[in-house]
């Protein structure tokens, strides 16, 4: 690990390719392909990929689908819902426990799926 190899312990790794953008935005989500879908939070967005707060946590890996619930404009500013999507699929990339919420809580990272054409 080369950040523990040089001492800088403190300094935090940060892989993203995408600038992020805070919001605080109601969202549903279901595992694709099936219709019982389940409440969270976005917590940011970028280009790339999006932040969720469930109750629930899903598989990484697995490809999911998430939307936008309304009323939602009034919580994002107009220059940055423009980059955001009202509905997509994504895959998890990670799921984890949050610790400062009350009740059971779990922050979600997904990369949004692109389509490829050949």
């Amino acid at each position: 690990m080369r950040g523990l190899e040089s001492g800088f312990m403190d300094v935090k790794l940060d892989k993203r390719a995408c600038e992020r953008h805070a919001c605080d935005l109601p969202v549903v989500w279901c595992y694709f392909n099936q219709n019982q879908f389940h409440k969270a939070r976005q917590l940011n967005f970028s280009e790339g990929g999006v932040c969720l707060e469930s109750s629930l946590a899903p598989r990484p890996g697995a490809t999911i689908l998430i939307k936008r619930q309304y009323p939602a404009i009034e919580k994002c500013t107009s220059e940055i819902c423009e980059g955001h999507r009202e509905i997509t699929l994504a895959e998890v990339r990670w799921c984890c426990e949050a610790k400062d919420t009350i009740g059971c809580h779990y922050c979600v990272g997904a990369s949004y799926l692109t389509v490829g054409y050949p």
